[in-house]
């Protein structure tokens, strides 16, 4: 599938495209499309990070025992919710007591992921984690590089494939659904019409799904990092 460039990834190239060849001639690094040296998801994970860290920032502007507003209580449902699969609960389980040493930098990585696989919900944006350099990072930083090689591909592979074939599968259907529609309009604008209904409500299923997809991934790359750390742990002891 041919990946898709949004208009922010055209206008960050347009603003910092030189600074970026500076910079990766620098390091000898020779960019894969020298019109736009700023890979479209290295831009996508940018803005997840952005987003994140005002999202972050409006939850410490808004904490409250007495009244937690709708953002606060979502953030604490991530970290420790009744069903048990909260950051917190699933490195207590994994970790035992050295579960707080975890939260911050799991945690990050784990909301990082469950922005990032959501973020193609938006039409202009695409997720950064349905390029596979981006799950590979991440699975970089949650397990070690040499002894346990086949959970880094695991991580990188899940995560990638799962986001990548909902971005494909979402494009497809909507491709299916556009040409008939362009047809019907050519024969007639009523019949045009009624299947212009088809384009318009069966995305929305897809979008559900994405989104169930998205948050599953989130919560398996916060389980399996889980689990690496208690067995890490428990090794050392």
């Amino acid at each position: 599938m041919e990946e898709h460039i949004s208009q922010l990834t055209h206008w960050v190239n347009h603003l910092f495209a030189p600074l970026a060849l500076r910079l990766l001639h620098a390091l000898h690094i020779q960019p894969a499309d020298f019109e736009r040296p700023i890979p479209e998801y290295v831009v996508m994970s940018f803005l997840v990070l952005l987003i994140g860290t005002v999202l972050a920032l409006l939850v410490r502007s808004r904490l409250s025992v007495e009244r937690p507003g709708a953002l606060q209580q979502s953030a604490e449902l991530l970290l420790t919710n009744p069903l048990g699969f909260g950051i917190k609960d699933l490195l207590e389980e994994n970790t035992g007591h050295y579960a707080d040493k975890f939260i911050a930098f799991t945690g990050s990585v784990s909301i990082f992921i469950l922005l990032a696989n959501l973020l193609s919900i938006f039409p202009a944006f695409t997720s950064p984690t349905g390029n596979a350099v981006v799950p590979l990072a991440c699975a970089i930083l949650t397990v070690e590089i040499i002894s346990p090689s086949a959970r880094l591909l695991s991580l990188t592979v899940r995560l990638w494939a799962n986001i990548f074939a909902s971005d494909l599968i979402y494009v497809i259907f909507l491709g299916l659904l556009v040409g008939p529609v362009q047809w019907a309009w050519a024969k007639s604008a009523v019949l045009g019409m009624f299947l212009a209904i088809f384009p318009v409500v069966i995305p929305i299923a897809f979008i559900g799904l994405h989104i169930f997809v998205s948050i599953i991934q989130a919560y398996i790359f916060t389980v399996l990092p889980s689990i690496y750390i208690g067995g890490a742990i428990a090794e050392e002891h």
